[in-house]
């Protein structure tokens, strides 16, 4: 059975640049004065006595079986014994020093250059349940010329599940204004009282039945006893709601007494002020 083969030797497993950075590792020392550093703290836990104290226990039963007095001085060379084995201590603590100081640089490096794993893909988002509130559009932000030429490698963008917003908390107590019993409306100003409309209903059919009386005059050709009745109803009802219809019936009538240019001054006049009129055709008609 042979030893497995190191990171360092030829058809190890370890890859290519496994293999560099370990190469590199043995020519990297660790940074100045950190060794110093850290065998300075390293001393003051182990003390100046610390390597010698189990060697002297043991050196100490090999003098007792010499016969040597309890509680005597040590004899030089136990001394130097101690000395030893406390120098060795501290050699052997800078080695595992060092070796931990260059395993630290190693493995950083390593780190470094190790290119990452891609990341998991992300989780699919799910979809909010309640309504997105609608927001306004803003306004298209200026062109920022980039720093450098050389592009930057956009961040992996990680879509989160979204929040579900916080139950908001209802307070019992409510503005005054809301327990407050609302005023009866105020009655509408374009809401007629029912004598008022009654009043109005009766002086249409007053102007109406006027108006039919002209109109008979003129069809039985009694022109001006028909034009006579029309000035009174204008006299009676100057803003009637037949006052285009009198109008007309007046226009006719000044056309059948032979008033031709007066008949023609009045169409203008009413074709001016009601173009749109339903009387418009007819009364073009009497036009010079």
């Amino acid at each position: 059975m042979s030893d497995p083969k190191r990171w360092m030797e030829e058809g190890a497993d370890a890859a290519p640049h496994e293999r560099a950075l370990l190469r590199a590792g043995l020519d990297m020392k660790p940074p100045a004065g950190a060794e110093d550093a850290i065998w300075a703290a390293l001393s003051a836990q182990i003390g100046p006595g610390g390597g010698g104290g189990d060697g002297g226990g043991g050196d100490g039963g090999s003098v007792g079986g010499t016969g040597a007095p309890m509680g005597a001085p040590a004899p030089a060379a136990t001394a130097s014994a101690s000395t030893a084995s406390a120098t060795g201590v501290v050699g052997a603590t800078k080695a595992i020093v060092v070796g931990l100081l260059g395993t630290t640089i190693v493995a950083g490096a390593l780190a470094v250059i190790v290119p990452a794993k891609e990341p998991p893909p992300a989780a699919p988002r799910a979809t909010p349940t309640v309504e997105a509130a609608i927001e306004a559009p803003r306004a298209p932000e200026p062109d920022v010329p980039p720093a450098s030429s050389t592009p930057t490698p956009a961040p992996v963008a990680v879509d989160e599940a979204p929040k579900s917003p916080a139950p908001r908390r209802v307070s019992s107590a409510l503005p005054a204004a809301s327990v407050s019993p609302k005023a009866p409306p105020a009655p509408s100003a374009s809401v007629e009282p029912e004598a008022t409309r009654a009043e109005r209903a009766s002086r249409l059919r007053e102007e109406r039945t006027a108006l039919g009386d002209a109109r008979a005059a003129l069809r039985a050709g009694d022109t001006a006893g028909a034009f006579q009745k029309l000035e009174a109803v204008g006299d009676r009802f100057p803003s009637g709601t037949l006052a285009q219809e009198r109008e007309a019936l007046a226009i006719e009538a000044l056309a059948r007494a032979g008033q031709s240019a007066a008949a023609s001054e009045r169409a203008a006049a009413f074709l001016r002020a009601h173009p749109t009129s339903p009387h418009a055709t007819k009364i073009r008609g009497f036009l010079r």
